[in-house]
């Protein structure tokens, strides 16, 4: 049915899809990414203000499961989490 109505929409998403290119960088592979080294200080690529120890916490968490390959997603009840790096 889709295809009687909508075949040049089906071949135009079926050739966007064959032409998303992908990452050969070995950072997406989990296995030969680097072991996670805990951060201490705030790590000066994040500017604007100064990382609280909870924040300082949550970093080191996604960063260490994207070390394992996994998926993480952090968030606080009044989403401000990050809102006092840039804001202060």
């Amino acid at each position: 049915m889709v295809s009687k109505i909508g075949q040049a929409c089906v071949d135009n998403f079926l050739d966007r899809e064959s032409s998303i290119k992908t990452s050969n960088k070995t950072e997406s592979d989990p296995r030969t990414r680097r072991k996670h080294k805990m951060l201490e200080t705030q790590p000066p690529y994040i500017t604007g203000g100064e990382l609280r120890d909870f924040q300082l916490k949550g970093l080191n968490w996604l960063a260490y499961n994207w070390s394992l390959g996994k998926n993480g997603i952090l968030a606080d009840e009044v989403g401000a989490l990050l809102r006092t790096v840039i804001t202060y």
